[in-house]
């Protein structure tokens, strides 16, 4: 299936009713709240609506029908990648319906500020252009159960453990390079989860499994940072004779992009255009599919106006926030 039949299929499956129609074209406040999971769906047709017609928007990314080649792709990694990535085609689209880079419309950009009343509105103005390196540790520390009034008959694996946490914890003061781009600044090892060791009080574990949480500045590499995570590793089983197991249930690393990148640069321009307002990019802690995109080597802007609200209960979106970045995106694709 080529690009002009998945989009026409994608698009009749998602018309948006007359009255949505209406209401967008009424030009009046429009405070409806959308699932944030459906956020691209209304996007791509008040895009396509703010044009003119589906087909104008459609040449226009695509290059088709006499337009020059797009300078940037959109992408929704949760519903486009991840579909494209099934039918094995995700960087072969980026690719040819690109020049080298991307922007992606995710869950970044909820900066807010006040509106002439006083409210609280999210603004939209930040730029996600780096991320923190991410790495999920679970470690798993293996003593020598006991009776709690008999510790020297057994080896406490939950006390080692808590040696440990201590330790990976500590790692913030040995990678401590700082970069403004991102909040906080620094690199961050925090312990969180716990699991259950032992059922009542006085049993000294010889089970224990807990977990960190390790963001990390793309100045030091995954790989340099278990390095030292091994050493404080060594360093436990000799004090306490236990074994620790570690596993990875998550890690991430990637380049970042310029912040003169071409796309930088284009996405900061159409959003001074549509609204007038000067965009900042950013670093950010958490992880996006800007990291994916990067790996494949594109670099990507990730964007929109959202809210404060991800991962929230009754998380959420508001459709003039939607609006609003279709009218960036106009501004984008019109741009010369």
């Amino acid at each position: 299936m080529d690009f002009k039949e998945m989009y026409k299929e994608t698009v009749d499956g998602l018309r948006p009713s007359s009255e949505l129609v209406n209401r967008i074209r009424s030009n009046k406040e429009v405070e409806m709240r959308v699932p944030n999971i459906k956020k691209m769906v209304v996007l791509a047709m008040v895009a396509c609506m703010l044009v003119g017609t589906t087909a104008f928007a459609a040449s226009r990314i695509a290059g088709y029908e006499g337009w020059s080649s797009p300078d940037s792709a959109i992408v929704d990694y949760d519903e486009t990648v991840k579909v494209a990535e099934k039918m094995g085609v995700a960087k072969d689209i980026l690719q040819q319906f690109s020049n080298g880079y991307v922007f992606a419309i995710s869950n970044v950009g909820g900066t807010t500020g006040l509106d002439e009343k006083g409210k609280t509105v999210a603004e939209g103005k930040t730029l996600e252009v780096a991320e923190k390196n991410i790495l999920w540790l679970r470690l798993h520390t293996i003593g020598l159960q006991s009776h709690g009034s008999m510790p020297q008959k057994g080896k406490n694996a939950h006390l080692a453990a808590c040696d440990l946490a201590l330790r990976l914890n500590d790692l913030e003061n040995f990678f401590d390079a700082e970069d403004e781009l991102f909040s906080p600044s620094k690199s961050t090892f925090q312990p969180t989860k716990k699991e259950t060791n032992v059922d009542t009080v006085n049993i000294i574990p010889g089970d224990d499994v807990f977990y960190m949480d390790c963001r990390i500045l793309p100045c030091y590499t995954l790989d340099v940072v278990r390095a030292e995570i091994k050493k404080r590793v060594a360093e436990i089983e000799e004090k306490y004779g236990v074994k620790v197991e570690i596993s990875e249930p998550q890690k991430s690393q990637s380049p970042a992009t310029p912040v003169n990148a071409p796309v930088v640069e284009k996405l900061k321009q159409a959003i001074m255009d549509a609204h007038g307002k000067e965009a900042v990019p950013i670093g950010i802690g958490g992880g996006t599919v800007g990291a994916e995109l990067r790996n494949l080597g594109f670099n990507a802007a990730i964007w929109s106006t959202i809210d404060e609200v991800c991962h929230q209960p009754d998380e959420y979106s508001y459709l003039h926030n939607t609006i609003a970045d279709a009218q960036t995106l106009c501004a984008l694709f019109l741009q010369k």
